[in-house]
């Protein structure tokens, strides 16, 4: 009996060894670090202790001797892997067939039947069944064990005495290799288990000291017991003072007590809860936080701790701010944008439905901005813009809305009002908040706007409708001017809709050479002769005929077209004054019309000397007609490129003197050779005091200040009288001939008196 404990405790003795030497391998040489290390590791020390056990075996009964060698095989191959126990095994079978002896062969097949039939148990459909390292293969591979190991007795030769020692020793063989693999197959499992939440709780650590999001854990009171470095960082709470306090401590007067017990309640009854939070950070800081709250129940379903899990998202809510703010506002002024715009629009109406209020909507384009930007730059047109829309937002109600649709055209919703009466009084203001001029660096610059008004609902009932009748109307006040305000009526949107069709079809007639130029004679009142001609724009249209300049020649402008529609003209212009040089005709000079726009863009002085070198015109003969308006506002470079061309022998006159308000200083400094009287103080002559005055003066003007001095629209022989008498130099009009053909001024030419002259006596040819 002593002998058996002694063995009992030997065995137990050598099962807790392996099981420290395997604790050891499995935490220090972890599988998942250093695979190949802990693979060799594990096979050298299976091997070894299959070979201890069988250089000392144990005594199992008086004349008998056993070892545990199946459950070495066993215990190798379930938790060192298929390799281990293959290596373990042949190391077994090796040092057995090396002592010798007549168990040797035995003692080898046996541990080759045991390793097979661990491998058979492996096998589909089994291994679905019995896992490695798991309970179930334990147990089966402690059964294959119990069966085999005494069996292998019997091959024992000669059979008498095998058979003598299974009867004897088998009972008691198979005991032991169920007891040893057992004992032995527990202790590596619960290691394994152990070095398994080891790892993971290693992991948990890791991820819950270096996660980004804050993390607390409570007890099931809601107390903080433990905060990770994230939920410092963002929270500004030391650690130390907050655990032990309940987590709502957390919170803002954004949320009530009820809200705090309503989630606790929630992650409770379902496990989890989550939603947006708005805490305070230690120093008093506002900020939101989404926040999950998950439960931690024992195996009884107890609640016994709380995790939460939260992530600082206020970056996200500016970031969310900043895009629906660019969303529905304009970049570049801060402004409404077209979508905030109809949306404000939108509810207006409803309300305006509801109270039988009106609404007005005011449809804002800069005049001329085109020009300033394309002359002087975009950054500053885009200080031009901003400067304007602070003028505007000062002109109108804290409830009224401003709102940038693009380029220079910005719309005003005004709600609530009486009488459309009110919207005219808003945007008189309008444009009247533009009359000081801007001061932008080193440039002054003066604005103007012509504003569309369309009022709800007299002018539609629907957003979109309101915001086209506005426009169509701003259009009209364009065409009347500029620098006004016009309301929409019905027929606007017939002119609307021509003058977006004439605008394509504009571009069809340059490309197919619809566009033709007619000359109008400028007589010498003196003398009576040609003095020169005026080339002017006409567009024969395939369908509507003859399309006069006052049509096109805004549109023109308007789409930039009148910059390749001014070019073609002076180059036609030339060359006809080239053919009547070259036929013989004396006339001084041929006048052509340069918008203010070809000005801005700065490139005329090379147009002039493309088309005066093509067509071999002399620079004298050439004058360009620059309307007063668009000199008003002259700037030092205009100024020198006007001289340019003066220096190359080019007249500069100003076309539509008198209606442009121009001051004698302005005048003085600007390069002109001659002053054009515009037809409407000609056209009351002489009977119409107030133009007899101005005409007189302008021509006194002009002799004072040495300007040639020519009359528009002289259309009575006692309009040129009065002109005659008063000293004008110069007349054109319908008395002495209409625009004509280069053909028909031709043969004018050609006689040494036209027909009208021969009546009149006073148109001759040099």
């Amino acid at each position: 009996m002593s002998d058996l404990l002694f063995n009992a405790a030997t065995l137990s003795g050598k099962i807790f060894i392996i099981f420290a030497a395997y604790s050891f391998i499995d935490g220090y040489l972890s599988g998942g670090d250093r695979p190949r290390l802990n693979l060799v590791a594990k096979s050298f020390l299976f091997a070894l202790v299959g070979l201890y056990t069988l250089y000392a075996p144990v005594i199992l009964m008086a004349g008998v001797i056993a070892d545990p060698r199946g459950a070495i095989v066993v215990c190798a191959t379930l938790f060192g892997g298929w390799v281990v126990g293959m290596t373990t095994t042949l190391a077994m079978i090796g040092y057995r067939l090396w002592l010798g002896g007549s168990g040797a062969l035995p003692g080898a097949i046996g541990l080759a039947l045991e390793y097979g039939a661990l491998l058979a148990l492996s096998a589909p459909p089994l291994a679905r069944f019995l896992p490695l390292q798991s309970y179930r293969s334990l147990l089966a591979g402690s059964v294959v064990v119990t069966i085999l190991e005494p069996w292998s007795l019997l091959l024992i030769p000669p059979p008498a005495v095998g058979l003598q020692l299974f009867r004897e020793a088998g009972p008691a063989l198979g005991l032991l290799q169920l007891f040893t693999t057992l004992l032995l197959g527990v202790l590596l499992k619960v290691q394994n288990d152990r070095s398994r939440l080891l790892r993971a709780l290693r992991v948990r650590d890791v991820v819950f000291d270096n996660a980004q999001e804050g993390v607390m854990i409570t007890d099931a009171g809601g107390r903080i017991q433990a905060v990770n470095r994230a939920f410092t960082d963002i929270t500004g709470y030391p650690d130390q003072e907050i655990i032990g306090q309940p987590f709502d401590q957390l919170g803002s007067e954004r949320q009530t007590p009820a809200f705090y017990r309503s989630s606790w309640e929630a992650m409770i009854a379902t496990g989890t809860w989550r939603g947006e939070v708005w805490n305070r950070r230690y120093n008093g800081e506002l900020y939101p936080v989404w926040l999950t709250l998950s439960a931690v129940r024992d195996a009884a379903g107890r609640l016994t701790q709380c995790v939460g899990v939260f992530t600082d998202i206020a970056q996200i809510k500016d970031y969310q701010t900043q895009l629906e703010f660019l969303a529905h506002h304009d970049s570049l002024t801060g402004l409404s944008n077209r979508l905030l715009l109809c949306a404000r629009l939108e509810h207006a109406l409803q309300i305006a439905a509801r109270q039988s209020a009106l609404v007005a909507v005011l449809f804002i384009d800069l005049d001329r901005f085109k020009r300033i930007n394309d002359s002087l730059g975009h950054a500053l047109g885009d200080a031009l813009l901003r400067s304007a829309a602070e003028r505007f937002q000062t002109a109108i109600r804290a409830e009224d809305t401003l709102a940038r649709l693009g380029g220079d055209e910005f719309v005003v919703l005004a709600e609530h009002l009486d009488s459309w009466e009110e919207a005219a009084v808003f945007a008189h203001r309008l444009i009247t908040t533009l009359d000081a001029p801007i001061a932008l660096g080193t440039h002054e610059l003066q604005l103007s706007a012509s504003i569309g008004v369309s009022v709800y609902p007299r002018d539609g009932q629907a957003v979109d409708t309101l915001l086209q009748n506005a426009d169509t109307a701003m259009y009209r006040a364009k065409e009347k001017g500029r620098h006004n305000y016009q309301f929409y009526s019905d027929d606007l949107t017939a002119v609307a809709v021509e003058r977006m069709t004439l605008e394509v079809q504009l571009r069809k007639a340059i490309e197919q050479g619809q566009l033709l130029l007619h000359y109008q004679p400028q007589i010498d009142l003196r003398t009576g002769r040609i003095a020169g001609v005026e080339a002017l724009a006409r567009w024969r249209h395939p369908e509507q005929g003859m399309i006069p300049p006052a049509r096109f020649i805004p549109v023109a402008e308007d789409t930039g077209l009148i910059d390749e529609v001014g070019a073609w003209v002076l180059q036609v212009a030339c060359r006809q004054g080239r053919a009547w040089l070259d036929a013989g005709y004396a006339i001084d000079r041929i006048a052509v019309n340069v918008s203010g726009l070809q000005l801005q863009r700065g490139d005329l002085p090379a147009q002039v000397d493309r088309a005066l070198a093509e067509t071999g015109l002399p620079a004298g003969c050439l004058e360009l007609e620059i309307t007063e308006t668009a000199l008003m506002q002259v700037d030092p470079e205009i100024v020198q490129l006007l001289n340019t061309l003066r220096r190359r022998g080019v007249m500069i006159s100003i076309d539509d003197f008198g209606t442009g308000y121009s001051s004698l200083a302005r005048l003085q400094g600007l390069p002109a050779d001659k002053l054009k009287i515009d037809q409407s103080f000609v056209q009351y002559l002489p009977d119409d005091e107030n133009g007899a005055a101005i005409a007189r003066s302008i021509i006194a003007l002009g002799a004072t200040m040495r300007f040639a001095v020519l009359a528009e629209g002289v259309e009575t022989e006692a309009q040129r009288d009065f002109l005659l008498a008063a000293g004008c130099d110069q007349a054109q009009g319908y008395w002495f001939g209409r625009p004509m053909p280069a053909e028909e001024l031709t043969r004018l030419l050609q006689t040494k008196y036209s027909t009208a002259s021969q009546e009149k006596g006073w148109i001759t040819t040099a």
